[in-house]
């Protein structure tokens, strides 16, 4: 049973991310949504947006806006899935694959696509990120759009870049050709919308400024400066072939750049940007390199797999490895971080030939694990699992919790320095996506472009 509108339960809540909640309640005996905002001018702007769209009786499928009461507001209850999972649940890898198999079914998500975004602008109102989580599709598939903070009206100043830029998304969608990253559009615009979130934040630590940083996300990985407070995104190698990919990590070779997505694993040359290796391995969540030109790959489900391959031979090695999620070549060995266990594995080249053996399996203080990354100044390595942030002392092969951060939730990637300043991405529950850059040694945050999700962080020369 829902809670009542007085009474919000952990239990009832659907939804949570930085910058508001969503519970399902009980609204005058009917099943409603209630989104909790944490900022003020959210639920003034997307309040704004859903009345407008009343008025304008412009036919988008869309909640009914109930009431609007001090943080929040209430919504009628949709009751269905992202278009996002709804995608991941039919088997296919991108929404522009599914559309382009032209069924009865993919069509007409096709046209309720098109319809939505098109009298989305006939009533004076661009949206500004239209990602497929912003979608609902219903049983029986009907199409709902969703969550209007970003969102502009006619007459703004930017409506019509934002309009600009909503169509290059559709398009995207349909097409499969590459949507202009609008922090490279129009980034002032969106600095002044979310003004507000630099306020949450100290201001920036010297020791800081001018460093270099790597993000890896959807449909990119992006290299940028801390300057003043933001990321300046310097270089963007959107590798995304046009399609909503997530890149989970990366590793600097020389003038190389090694990236790793849920799809395949890249080595591109880092000054012109061009793919001068590719090769299809699921599921790739970090890359190392070995030696004798050999590299190791941690893949997670469905494979479940530490995979090592030659580029140049074409020669590849797998070794069963439950949940897979990390690897680190450190000291002449092989580390590698799976669902419970750290493990660690002797490498050797034979004749070309590669050979792994298992030499110690240390379980993981709790289950999970996620990230793995070297320290390069001191003798330790960072992981994280689902509930906290460890080192593993390779001179005591012992665990201990991170000073600060050990019992940070769901962080995704934590990188340290040689000088022991830390950068790390965490996601709230229930998302893979990150909006915030934390930092340690010292203390501070960093907010993100708002449309821009990524998934890990690493500092420059990360290896």
């Amino acid at each position: 049973m829902p809670a009542s509108l007085e009474e919000i339960r952990p239990e009832n809540q659907v939804w949570q991310g930085e910058r508001s909640s969503v519970y399902r309640v009980d609204f005058k005996g009917r099943p409603a949504a209630k989104k909790v905002y944490r900022f003020p001018p959210d639920l003034r702007r997307e309040a704004a947006i859903y009345r407008r769209l009343e008025r304008a009786g412009s036919g988008i499928q869309t909640a009914s806006i109930y009431e609007t009461e001090g943080d929040y507001a209430v919504f009628s209850w949709i009751e269905g899935i992202t278009l996002r999972r709804f995608i991941q649940d039919q088997g296919e890898m991108s929404l522009t694959d599914y559309l382009g198999k032209k069924t009865e079914a993919s069509e007409k998500i096709k046209k309720q696509l098109i319809e939505i975004v098109q009298n989305l602008h006939k009533a004076g109102i661009a949206h500004g990120n239209l990602k497929q989580s912003q979608f609902l599709v219903a049983p029986g598939g009907k199409l709902y759009l969703v969550d209007f903070v970003t969102a502009v009206m006619k007459g703004h100043g930017y409506y019509h870049r934002l309009k600009r830029y909503d169509e290059d998304v559709l398009r995207s969608y349909l097409e499969g050709t590459a949507a202009q990253r609008p922090s490279l559009r129009f980034k002032s615009f969106l600095d002044g919308l979310f003004h507000f979130r630099e306020f949450f934040s100290p201001s920036l630590p010297e020791v800081y400024e001018g460093r270099g940083i790597w993000l890896c996300g959807y449909s990119g990985v992006y290299y940028g400066r801390i300057q003043k407070n933001r990321i300046e995104i310097l270089r963007e190698y959107c590798v995304g072939r046009g399609r909503e990919e997530l890149f989970t990590d990366l590793f600097e070779e020389d003038k190389k750049l090694w990236i790793v997505s849920l799809n395949r694993i890249l080595c591109l040359d880092k000054e012109s940007g061009n793919v001068t290796y590719e090769k299809a391995l699921l599921s790739s969540h970090g890359i190392t390199r070995l030696y004798n030109g050999w590299y190791a790959v941690a893949r997670s489900k469905p494979d479940h797999l530490l995979t090592l391959f030659h580029p140049l031979s074409g020669q590849t090695k797998d070794v069963e490895v439950q949940s897979c999620h990390g690897v680190v070549w450190r000291q002449g060995l092989l580390y590698v971080l799976g669902e419970g266990h750290l493990r660690v594995y002797s490498f050797s080249v034979d004749q070309e030939q590669a050979h792994v053996e298992e030499l110690e399996s240390f379980v993981l203080p709790d289950d999970r694990g996620h990230d793995l990354s070297d320290s390069p100044g001191r003798d330790v390595l960072l992981l994280s699992t689902w509930n906290q942030v460890y080192q593993f002392d390779l001179k005591t092969r012992s665990f201990s919790l991170m000073p600060k951060i050990g019992k940070a939730c769901k962080v995704k990637s934590v990188t340290e320095d040689s000088k022991g300043s830390l950068v790390y991405t965490y996601a709230a529950p229930h998302h893979r996506s990150i909006s915030k850059l934390y930092f340690e040694n010292p203390f501070h945050r960093i907010s993100l472009d708002p449309t821009m999700t990524i998934y890990k962080a690493r500092w420059e020369g990360f290896r």
